[in-house]
């Protein structure tokens, strides 16, 4: 008996000293290396917290920020809550939904768009002719072309003319309809940087902002009725005048609203305007600045004390014209994007106070384009897009280049 309880004590022992050995190795593994082996179940929910997009909101406007999560695999393509924002937006419409659309390949939203129609909402839809038509016949997974027509969507493209329409084609074989707008029920218009496709959620890095204005809706209308009521998608030279609400006031907050081509050369000079007026920060987030002028508006606000930073898309940084050599070489810091995919904010900081977004590349061919511009003097927006910018700024696979590689 004493023998059994003699061993029975040592088993004690010995599977409390396991417990230590387990508990220290797991303490190890957590500490050196990141790994939480006692709270496995918890490490999963974090893993898939952190890639939930960033929101922000305030009374007249909601901020998105796409969240990447690097995958080819559209069985995974769900759960974004741009996504379900944007399906929330188009099922909750009862009047009219008009959609200018760059690109557009997501079947969830062309199905809440064939509801919306079949519900008797108004639905309009300006498109491009080559990336979103001809894409159709390249490559069929990369279209909705035919789900659209299916249900009943009437095209007007190139020589067909049918006497009533719900998509119209810009036929340009120069310029491209880059904008990624939509307007519901002519209360609210969401613009941005994204198009409305697979990559643009759930791969690239882009911004997504909600106005709740009448005198942006109005704005944005009345571009969208130029291009799908007259098909006008260029008007440059004009002096851009008829823009409804060239520069409202919203909830205290001075908005400025501009649309290429026909105000290009005027968003340029804007740009360049308030990059001279800048007394104390710059931040670039962008896909790629190629303008001259843009490029040397920045360095000589840095060389003057401006604190600047920028952050490019890797493959546009080093692309032939690109500003990031000259922002480099004169000395600030500039870096090429960690996202395997593709950076495709537009974006200027100014002073922590004003932020220049929209679907405007800084270059010559967006002064061609029919692109929109927002212009929001307010710290509390302009905080959230430093957020961001500061987010992917500061991630380890963002990288500089040596004077050498930039060519100094």
């Amino acid at each position: 008996m004493a023998r059994n309880r003699q061993s029975s004590s040592n088993k004690t022992t010995a599977g409390i000293l396991s417990g230590i050995f387990i508990i220290l190795i797991a303490l190890i593994a957590q500490f050196f290396f990141g790994i939480d082996i006692l709270n496995v179940e918890d490490q999963e929910t974090d893993d898939a917290a952190s890639r939930v997009e960033t929101v922000a909101s305030g009374d007249w406007y909601r901020i998105y920020f796409t969240e990447p999560i690097n995958t080819n695999d559209r069985s995974l393509h769900q759960g974004s809550v741009i996504e379900e924002a944007i399906l929330e937006a188009i099922n909750g419409a009862t009047t009219s939904i008009d959609g200018a659309f760059y690109e557009m390949n997501l079947e969830s939203i062309a199905n809440a768009l064939i509801a919306a129609k079949q519900r008797g909402v108004r639905v309009r839809l300006v498109v491009d002719d080559e990336d979103f038509v001809h894409r159709e016949e390249l490559d069929p997974e990369n279209s909705v072309l035919d789900l659209l027509e299916a249900s009943g969507f009437r095209l007007y493209c190139e020589d067909q003319q049918p006497r009533d329409y719900d998509i119209r084609c810009d036929d340009r074989p120069s310029s491209l309809m880059h904008n990624k707008f939509m307007i519901i029920d002519g209360i609210e218009v969401w613009t941005g940087s994204m198009n409305y496709t697979h990559n643009g959620i759930y791969n690239n890095n882009n911004n997504v902002i909600v106005f709740r204005s009448q005198a942006l809706v109005e704005n944005y209308e009345y571009m969208f009725n130029l291009m799908f009521e007259e098909g006008i998608f260029n008007l440059a030279g004009t002096d851009g005048n008829d823009i409804p609400n060239r520069r409202p006031t919203i909830n205290g907050v001075r908005v400025e609203n501009y649309f290429a081509p026909d105000d290009g050369n005027m968003i340029e000079q804007r740009v360049v305007e308030l990059i001279n007026g800048a007394q104390k920060s710059i931040y670039v987030m962008a896909y790629g600045i190629t303008l001259d002028s843009i490029g040397e508006a920045i360095v000589e606000r840095y060389q003057n004390g401006v604190a600047v930073q920028g952050l490019f898309e890797t493959r546009a940084a080093t692309a032939r014209g690109s500003e990031f050599p000259l922002l480099g070489c004169a000395g600030i810091t500039v870096k090429r994007d960690g996202n395997p995919n593709t950076f495709h904010h537009k974006v200027i900081i100014i002073d922590g106070e004003i932020v220049i977004t929209g679907s405007f590349n800084f270059s010559d061919n967006a002064k061609n384009n029919s692109e929109n511009v927002t212009i929001i003097h307010s710290p509390e927006i302009a905080q959230q897009f430093i957020a961001e910018f500061n987010k992917r700024f500061n991630d380890p696979a963002a990288n500089t280049l040596s004077r050498a590689e930039m060519g100094c």
